[in-house]
């Protein structure tokens, strides 16, 4: 028998879906996997069998951050992407390998099994035209983000051409190497367009070698006393900001597990009463979610889902919360829009209890000394 393999997906590929390794040889072979150049994994076997490797792959991405006050306009984004070469070689000598690219994130299986064996790379990350980026926003050729959950949206570098983004008849070229991962930098732009051509685009175009690709529309951001703001690893691997606009209550959520107890003897009384530790708690914020649309519904599904949400601008911290909404429930023919609580459970867990701004307050430069002096300080 001679040696048989194949990997698929191949060329380009998600870590957060099935990688399938098949093998079939006579003898005894080795596979090896390399993930940018650094052995990653060595297995062997005989005969006809298969194994994945996504989860080997995973471990070696990290999600990329890119932020808004980065001067770039295409801000690099190298860490959510490698490159991996698997090798096959059996004791007859026989030898096999292919190279790939590999991203952080995956698809629905809903949407896996409806593409069959095409590529979702082939078909919209790097394609002509359509949403080329890596996010739930908008449709095909339009692109949809609050003035307030203005991010950098990841997206692969076009394999030919050159990128430009025009508003208003003015443009700017949006150099990079052909096949990288960038983050286009949305605020860096509409500022750069203030500033040189005093407007502040609500709608632009991104196009390629002057041909439109997609649009991005920048909607306003509505009134509200209470807002909060959670950024979130969505299922395609990008940070998202999310905007809860609805009312917020704060508790606290026990774990489950029953808090031991012990006795203790009470002297005075001459007997045994009952005692226990400090009781660690979680704090929690209980939030309305304010109207959501049918198309922002999948945006906070993602956001449930997350594995990485964290809650900004709370008493000027970034706190890491578990989020969760155990009545979600919305109507199956959805028009118009509904609102939710989603509770959001810090990852921390506390015993001991202190003012709010202590923090804050800790470490700030003092008007006046401690002790009292006739110099000013």
């Amino acid at each position: 028998m001679a040696l048989i393999v194949s990997l698929t997906p191949a060329s380009r590929l998600f870590a957060g879906n099935p990688v399938k390794l098949s093998i079939s040889t006579s003898s005894l072979c080795k596979y090896k996997v390399y993930v940018n150049n650094v052995l990653a994994y060595t297995g062997s076997g005989i005969g006809s069998f298969y194994t994945y490797l996504q989860d080997i792959i995973a471990a070696r991405l990290v999600a990329p951050r890119p932020f808004n006050n980065d001067a770039r306009m295409l801000i690099p984004a190298t860490s959510g992407v490698r490159e991996c070469l698997v090798s096959v070689e059996n004791a007859a000598g026989e030898y096999w390998s292919t190279t790939f690219t590999a991203y952080l994130g995956g698809m629905s299986r809903a949407v896996l099994r409806s593409l069959g064996n095409s590529n979702i790379f082939t078909n919209r990350f790097l394609a002509s035209t359509g949403n080329i980026f890596f996010t739930l926003r908008g449709t095909n050729d339009y692109v949809t983000v609050k003035e307030t959950e203005i991010s950098p949206l990841l997206f692969i570098y076009p394999l030919a051409g050159r990128l430009s983004v025009e508003y208003g008849g003015e443009s700017y070229n949006l150099d990079g190497d052909a096949g990288a991962m960038y983050a286009l930098n949305i605020e860096k732009i509409r500022r750069a367009f203030y500033d040189d051509y005093k407007c502040l685009p609500g709608l632009f175009n991104i196009r390629l070698d002057g041909d439109l690709v997609v649009s991005i529309g920048i909607t306003p951001a509505e009134l509200s006393r209470d807002r909060y703001y959670l950024r979130f690893l969505s299922s395609l691997g990008a940070y998202e900001v999310l905007e809860m606009k609805g009312l917020a209550r704060r508790g606290s959520a026990e774990d489950n597990a029953e808090t031991p107890t012990f006795d203790v003897f009470d002297d005075l009384v001459g007997g045994y009463r009952q005692q226990r530790g400090r009781v660690a708690l979680r704090p929690k914020l209980s939030v309305s979610t304010g109207d959501v649309t049918e198309d922002e519904l999948i945006f906070y599904q993602d956001m449930l889902a997350s594995e990485d949400v964290t809650l900004l601008g709370y008493h000027g911290q970034e706190i890491k919360v578990l989020p969760s909404s155990p009545e979600l429930t919305f109507a199956h023919n959805f028009s118009g829009s509904q609102s939710f609580n989603v509770d959001l459970i810090f990852s921390d867990q506390d015993d001991r209890y202190s003012m709010d701004d202590i923090d804050a307050r800790l470490g700030d430069g003092r008007i006046h000394t401690h002790e009292f002096t006739d110099q000013f300080n």
